[in-house]
């Protein structure tokens, strides 16, 4: 191994912690096995209050549901290093390793997978090198991609091509199912860390005195909230995309059937306008109607169709696709928050 894969390597904490430059022959031992550590003793690492947003400040400034890339700098590091990087290394992990800023959030096999697998494996045929990694207990747990002369600018569709049709392709000849957990980039030979995940929801407190009251929810909305819930909880940003719409697609049709009963304008509490901000670029000042009429073709048929005469499906099959989709998501996801808390709002009028 090279000086500067090394070097990065041990700055990132691919060799776990260690001391005076006194790295434990049990850290080379596992990177040499399984390409990462999987040692319980290292604990969990959570970067939340350090993860430097390379688009917009930091996370929290985020919409719920926004696909963010975020970086971890080495101790005593700047960012002037990272102008030094032309390679990197990518490991996208199928089983969370909290070691490596597993997104905590993230629906994910609880589990090893059934796929034996006794030592790391070259993947043939692939764009760069590629290798199946196995965990101690023998199972395939991580796949890495070695980005040598790759372009960083790019590093993260480069290596989500190289890896999405080698999982897409052992998925379906075994009938495994494959999600990636999490997944991190590795900048050479700086060892920032770079992850690719939705922005966190904002940490809330339930205690005596506040407001959950079911006596206080309606049967009409029932369907929404149970969608609204599947969508927050899913990590995949077409399931994602799709619920959301659902939701969406469910209030305005209980909407329009309450309009035409009780001839009447309903309650909009909060205007249906997409607001400004880094989570809704491209969609900022449109009604929700305009954004129904610019996504339905583009994003909506195109992820629950899978061939349509005009246009391709939408799958994960390219970064590109996932980006396109994910970008999209926290828009969608504010209609549905917005359009339920409305259509709520005229029902408890009429019931008190």
């Amino acid at each position: 191994m090279s000086q500067e894969y090394f070097s990065a390597i041990a700055n990132s904490g691919l060799l776990g912690f260690y001391e005076n430059d006194k790295i434990p022959a049990i850290s080379v031992h596992h990177f040499g096995l399984y390409g990462t550590q999987w040692r319980p003793e290292l604990g969990i690492r959570s970067a939340k209050s350090d993860m430097q947003n390379a688009q917009s400040g930091y996370v929290h400034e985020l919409y719920p549901g926004t696909v963010t890339e975020s970086r971890i700098m080495p101790q005593g590091s700047s960012a002037k290093q990272l102008e030094n990087d032309v390679k990197w290394i990518a490991q996208f992990y199928i089983i969370p390793n909290r070691f490596y800023f597993a997104d905590p959030y993230s629906l994910a096999l609880n589990g090893p997978t059934s796929i034996n697998l006794e030592s790391r494996f070259e993947v043939s045929g692939t764009a760069l090198q590629c290798f199946l990694c196995p965990d101690p207990w023998g199972k395939l747990a991580m796949v890495m991609v070695f980005g040598t002369d790759a372009p960083s600018s790019t590093m993260w569709e480069t290596a989500f091509d190289v890896v999405i049709p080698v999982l897409d392709e052992i998925s379906f000849k075994y009938d495994q199912p494959l999600p990636i957990a999490h997944s991190i980039i590795v900048g050479v030979p700086s060892g920032v860390v770079y992850t690719y995940q939705f922005a966190l929801p904002n940490e809330v407190t339930i205690s005596i005195g506040s407001e959950i009251d079911l006596k206080e929810s309606f049967v009409e909305t029932r369907d929404a909230k149970a969608l609204y819930r599947e969508a927050i909880s899913s990590n995949n940003p077409f399931h994602k995309f799709l619920t959301f719409w659902k939701v969406y697609e469910n209030v305005v049709a209980l909407r329009t059937e309450w309009r035409q009963k009780h001839r009447k304008a309903d309650n909009k509490k909060t205007k249906e306008i997409i607001p400004s901000g880094f989570s809704f670029k491209g969609y900022e000042g449109l009604s929700f109607d305009k954004v129904r009429q610019k996504m339905e073709k583009s994003k909506r048929h195109a992820i629950a169709h899978g061939g349509l005469k005009d246009s391709a499906p939408l799958t994960s099959s390219a970064f590109d696709k996932i980006q396109d989709v994910g970008t999209s998501v926290p828009v969608i996801q504010y209609m549905a928050k917005i359009i339920l808390e409305n259509f709520e709002a005229t029902l408890r009028g009429i019931k008190h």
